[in-house]
């Protein structure tokens, strides 16, 4: 399973939206296989950064089970051709390319990074899919 940054911020974050759905689905996904893009870890070490907790907040993703995805070198071109396909931000580009590079699921709150993802076969999990609760998986 793949995760976007939004995910793991939800989940840290008592008061973001969809702080009960990714609880729900990280704790439904507990043991399984959970990787994050380099830069999709970046974005979700912003804030900790900030406040000073980077390191309490790796600790945290560590402790959900979350690997740090790295792509193969000379993948630039690859990444400009999806984010021209999809329209997508290169961050969302990058957990789509993470998710097909590994044969994956992706779990995102982002509808525009949800529809292209489906688009390309990928199966989402997301705020639709989810409702009040993550399913098992």
């Amino acid at each position: 399973m793949v995760l976007d940054a939004n995910v793991i911020i939800a989940h840290f974050n008592a008061e973001d939206t969809h702080h009960t759905n990714a609880t729900a689905l990280l704790t439904s996904l507990a043991g399984a296989d959970l990787l994050m893009h380099s830069l999709t870890i970046a974005e979700v070490l912003i804030v900790p950064t900030r406040l000073r907790q980077a390191d309490r907040a790796l600790f945290r993703m560590h402790q959900l089970g979350v690997s740090e995805w790295v792509p193969d070198t000379g993948q630039a071109r690859y990444l400009a051709e999806l984010r021209v396909e999809t329209g997508l931000k290169m961050p969302d580009v990058c957990v789509l390319d993470t998710a097909l590079s590994n044969d994956a699921d992706l779990a995102t709150f982002d509808t525009p990074l949800a529809t292209a993802a489906r688009a390309l076969g990928i199966t989402v999990l997301d705020a639709t899919t989810l409702g009040a609760s993550a399913p098992s998986v």
